[in-house]
């Protein structure tokens, strides 16, 4: 049940209306998803939602309004949650190129492919070292309440992120969004856009456990 404006850049959704960006030749939500029912994330690494449901950063209700859901895994994915516990590999139910998820009819969680179009349309280059992260993006992609230009309109915002240990952290510093992939049966590749820093990094390290809770932006089909 959702309406994209194109000359107004919306999304309506849910009685929440969505700004959209237009970046090269693709429409970006240019704030982050929040849609699904609100679960408190006590510390517990073992704790796993199921169907559409979401943290808020510090279980204030609020955040989740502010600042957008912070999504496991399996549930940004839209997959069952033996694709979260580690249990099991779900590469395969990925579908390409567009991978819907949690996201609405239509709009899909970007590929990394998709950021990767995105870090080259605002003028980003590959980090000579780091070949997944992209340098001279995260001035144009940020607020500036988060010490960026944001000549983007990508709007990113500190977000912060709940931890695969349960813990809520890193809301004064750092923003990271889920990738429509998969690492291992235990892990998923997350985008980092940091306060102080001009770069874009693409991990899947023990941060990307699909127990933990990161943000969503969808990207127009």
């Amino acid at each position: 049940g959702c309406a994209y404006d194109a000359g107004a850049h919306t999304l309506a959704c849910d009685e929440k209306t969505y700004k959209t960006v237009v970046i090269g030749d693709q429409v970006w939500m240019a704030e982050n998803l929040n849609y699904g029912a609100y679960v408190e994330g006590r510390n517990s690494s073992s704790q796993l939602l199921s169907g559409s449901q979401k943290f808020c950063y510090d279980n204030l209700v609020s955040n989740c309004e502010d600042l957008g859901g912070l999504y496991q895994w399996h549930i940004a994915m839209a997959l069952p949650a033996t694709c979260g516990d580690g249990s099991t590999s779900c590469v395969s139910s990925l579908t390409s190129p567009n991978h819907q998820g949690i996201c609405p009819n239509g709009w899909h969680v970007p590929s990394k492919n998709d950021w990767d179009k995105m870090a080259t349309s605002v003028g980003g280059t590959v980090d000579e070292f780091f070949p997944d992260d992209y340098n001279n993006v995260g001035q144009t992609l940020k607020k500036d309440s988060f010490g960026g230009s944001n000549l983007s309109d990508f709007s990113a915002i500190k977000t912060g992120r709940r931890t695969q240990t349960g813990v809520f952290a890193n809301i004064d510093t750092s923003t990271d969004f889920w990738e429509a992939e998969e690492s291992t049966s235990e892990r998923g590749f997350i985008r980092t856009i940091l306060e102080n820093v001009d770069y874009m990094s693409r991990t899947s390290t023990f941060d990307s456990e699909k127990v933990a809770g990161y943000s969503i932006r969808c990207l127009k089909d």
